[in-house]
């Protein structure tokens, strides 16, 4: 038997694309930015210069120019061996103007040199018998006495305090005036005189009380020593008599005491 052939079926239709056409989403209007404006930076005002206003020129009255002599010299011979090395002076009038100007006139004054010299006050203080023979006597009287102090200070600076009249007016009297070779002390309204008989720098000095007997006299010694080095003030006096003589010790340690106050020497 023959196959008998299936009928075909219908193709389907095709099927038609429907487009879906979407609303449009309305796009709200974006705000405008506000745009902040910068402040300007004012520049700080430049400080006003002052004009000054020029000073009117003097005019000085000109000079003549003085007219210069051409000197001897002149040119400078160069060497025969043909030595170029040193320059060759045109011309040196202007130098034996300078040379001229700086040399001292013959004719004017001479000027004295003012020479500037230290006069020390001590120096002027000479003994007053120091031309006279036997202004101390090899013997001496009795009552000798010789009080030790130990000042600490130079010999120097003590010195000064035993021979000069501002030293001594700062312990052994209230002032104290030197003329020719007389020491005049005032204490209290009186006053006393001593004569200067020796005396060796920085070493010792010797007075004499104008009221006393000749061989009388007190003395400030300065000695040093060797070995520890140590200041110390000797004075020699003379009593005459015992009781004299303790009264008088007493006054010069209370003497001594004030010029060890003043010294600085404790």
């Amino acid at each position: 038997m023959k196959p008998v052939a299936k009928p075909l079926k219908k193709s389907a239709k095709p099927v038609k694309a429907i487009k879906v056409v979407k609303k449009a989403e309305k796009v709200k209007p974006a705000k405008p930015v506000k745009v902040e404006k910068k402040k300007e930076l004012k520049a700080p005002a430049k400080p006003v210069k002052e004009v000054k206003k020029p000073i009117a020129a003097i005019e000085l009255p000109k000079s003549k120019p003085e007219k210069v002599k051409k000197g001897k010299g002149g040119r400078k011979p160069k060497k025969k061996d043909g030595d170029d090395d040193e320059p060759e002076i045109g011309d040196d009038a202007f130098i034996e103007e300078i040379i001229k100007s700086v040399k001292p006139s013959k004719n004017g004054p001479k000027q004295p040199k003012i020479i500037k010299t230290f006069i020390n006050p001590m120096t002027a203080l000479t003994p007053v018998d120091s031309g006279k023979k036997g202004s101390i006597p090899k013997k001496e009287p009795k009552g000798k006495f010789e009080l030790e102090y130990v000042v600490r200070t130079s010999a120097g600076i003590l010195y000064e305090f035993l021979s000069s009249p501002s030293g001594l007016s700062e312990w052994f009297a209230d002032d104290v005036n030197i003329r020719d070779g007389i020491f005049t002390f005032f204490w209290d309204g009186s006053e006393q005189k001593a004569k200067l008989l020796a005396l060796k720098e920085e070493k010792f000095i010797r007075l004499s009380w104008v009221d006393k007997p000749d061989g009388y006299y007190f003395e400030f010694k300065i000695e040093k020593d060797e070995l520890t080095g140590d200041i110390s003030l000797i004075i020699v006096d003379f009593a005459d008599e015992a009781s004299d003589e303790q009264t008088s010790k007493r006054l010069w340690d209370s003497q001594v005491n004030k010029l060890l106050h003043v010294i600085g020497s404790f």
